[in-house]
């Protein structure tokens, strides 16, 4: 699982906040890039940078995670 590989503590709140996105997205009125962004640095109360580098790192570890999961997504 993608946030087994977490480490960082911004990584691990970026993870909860899009997990708790995706849980209740019937309930967001306005959903683009930049409205995500600005729900889960009201959720995590993290920097701009910090969201930045978290997303990065968990794309990359969603990515291993398809790739050993045998899932040609990319």
């Amino acid at each position: 699982e993608v946030s087994d590989r977490l480490e960082q503590d911004h990584e691990k709140l970026c993870m909860d906040a899009i997990v708790k996105l995706f849980k209740n997205i019937d309930e967001i009125d306005f959903f683009n890039k930049r409205a995500v962004f600005v729900y889960i640095r009201e959720m995590t109360n993290l920097n701009t940078k910090q969201i930045s580098t978290a997303m990065s790192s968990i794309k990359k570890h969603y990515r291993e995670t398809m790739k050993e999961c045998d899932f040609d997504i990319f």
